[in-house]
Order: structure tokens, then sequence, then C-alpha cells
């Protein structure tokens, strides 16, 4: 039985979601992936086993712009996280055109940009938040497009913990920002 490269392709975007095995496997045989796949793998959660195969492929450049290291921080996935931004992903990057709030994620908001900082604050996570200011995120970018601060972001949506981390970070001199 031969397999056509489009189906060969779809294969390979399931197995984004299963055995890295089989990712392998479909990459080995000719299957493509693209940005346009990884934006729309941001709806569901990207292992980062997945993310490593694709890093050792193509590079890390594929994911900027995606989606994938905001969801990521979003949903407290800190090994993809990690995996990310050891490879060279911007922690900083900003997307446009994604609505990350307390509305969920979802493509189409006309507001401003979020980073994946802000998401791991709002998804409460505070290994990613360590993860994020560890790799260099600057605590000041959080709040420029909406007039709150990390730290009184932190305080609104209940994050306790990621508020400890913040505090912790600014008292070691880490960002210098304002709160």
């Amino acid at each position: 039985m031969r397999t056509t490269p489009p189906s060969l392709d779809a294969l390979a975007r399931q197995a984004l979601y299963g055995s890295p095995s089989e990712l392998l496997w479909y990459l080995d045989h000719g299957a493509q992936l693209s940005k346009h796949v990884l934006t729309s793998t941001a709806f569901r959660p990207l292992s980062s086993a997945a993310a490593t195969i694709i890093i050792h492929r193509f590079g890390v450049s594929i994911f900027a712009g995606t989606g994938v290291l905001q969801l990521a921080a979003r949903q407290g996935n800190v090994e993809l996280v990690h995996a990310l931004l050891e490879a060279g992903a911007d922690v900083d990057e900003e997307m446009h055109g994604f609505c990350t709030d307390s509305d969920g994620w979802g493509e189409g908001s006309a507001g401003p940009p979020t980073l994946a900082l802000r998401d791991a604050i709002w998804g409460r996570h505070a290994d990613v938040v360590g993860t994020l200011l560890g790799f260099g995120a600057r605590v000041e970018r959080v709040g420029r497009d909406r007039g709150l601060g990390a730290l009184e972001l932190a305080k609104r949506v209940g994050g306790a913990q990621v508020v400890r981390v913040l505090e912790g970070w600014v008292g070691r001199g880490g960002q210098r920002c304002q709160m």
C-alpha cells in the first residue's frame, strides 16, 4: 500500500499528540510539518517529546509565531516551555491575534499581543513563571499594554505561588520593573 504525501502529512499531524516514534517514522518517510500546522496545534497540547523531535529536525524557528510557547505557558507545560527556550525560542515573543485572558485561548482577538510570562501568570503556574524568568523574560513587558504590572496581575488572578516567585525575583534584583 502506498501512502500519498498529503495523507502522510495528515498522519504526522496526528502523531504530534501520540507516540514520538510514530512522528519520527512519518518524518523519516517524507511527511512535512509547517508553521501553519504548528499554529493549528496551538489549540491542543503538544508533548515536549514531539517538540524536541521537531526542533532537531527543523530548528526552533519553526515554532516562532505559532503560539505553542504561549499555550504551553498558559497550560503549565513546564517541560515544553523549557524545551522550546533551551533550544533558543524567544522568551519574550509577542503573539498577535490570539486571546489568552480569562475568556480562554482563541484566534481573532483584536487586543494587544500576549506573552508567555503573562499567560503563565494567568494560568497560575509558578513553575513556568520561574522557568520563563530564568530564561530572561522581561517582567516589565507583562503589563505595558493593559496597565497591570506582573505582580498586580498575579494578585488579581489569585496566584499566591506566582506572587511569591515574582516577589522573590524582583527582590533578588532579577528584572527591574515598576510594579
